[in-house]
């Protein structure tokens, strides 16, 4: 009985590893660290958007995130503070901060 009691403990610890494995962009500006989740898909960007760079998968990197294929694409800004991940089919990803 003291097996299973121990088995069942590390279960519930690995669904919330896999929370944790959002569509994270982190980017780096004027000193601080701000994180972005991706909320949705869209299929335009909005007109007062601007060109911020390309998204590595280098830690430390101005934008960085923690997606392989998010790795290279454009990231756009608009006036409201949300992010625009520019994806290889035309669409965009369309991320929000993460407030701490």
């Amino acid at each position: 009985q003291g097996e299973s009691g121990a088995g069942g403990s590390p279960e519930p610890a690995v669904p919330g590893e896999g929370e944790q494995q959002a569509d994270t962009i982190l980017v780096r500006r004027d000193g601080q660290t701000l994180a972005y989740c991706v909320a949705r898909s869209v299929e335009e960007l909005p007109e007062d958007s601007a060109l911020l760079g390309r998204l590595e998968r280098t830690d430390g990197a101005p934008l960085y995130t923690d997606r392989e294929e998010y790795a290279g694409c454009e990231v756009w800004e608009d006036g409201s503070g949300l992010l625009y991940v520019q994806l290889p089919d035309g669409t965009f990803a369309q991320a929000e901060l993460v407030q701490p």
